[in-house]
């Protein structure tokens, strides 16, 4: 996964594209090409940034909710922001935790 920063009204925040980003789109038939999928987009990629940052152990930057997402950005901010978003969702970091599973040795696969 990749986490990118934005700044919202002079704070940051961390973006991340993960599993629970796609079955959140998928739960809720998000619409991309509107303001309120893209919203909604947002803030899930933030809350999962906030939670990844968690579970690394480092302090979470917290997100912002869908209808606050609305109250405080322009059409204009939206659309900079969707680069990060998209640079979010193409990027790739990998988790440690993956890399080394605590039981790696027990599930190798068949020869």
């Amino acid at each position: 996964m990749r986490v990118v920063e934005v700044t919202v009204l002079g704070k940051p925040y961390e973006l991340t594209f993960s599993n629970r980003v796609l079955m959140r789109i998928e739960k809720d038939k998000l619409d991309m090409d509107t303001t309120e999928g893209n919203l909604t987009l947002l803030s899930a990629m933030m809350e999962a940034g906030d939670k990844l940052a968690r579970l690394e152990g480092r302090e979470g930057r917290g997100f912002l909710t869908v209808d606050e997402l609305a109250d405080l950005l322009t059409p204009g901010d939206i659309i900079a922001l969707g680069r990060a978003m998209q640079e979010a969702q193409t990027g790739d970091r990998n988790v440690e935790a993956v890399d080394d599973p605590k039981n790696a040795e027990e599930t190798q696969p068949a020869e």
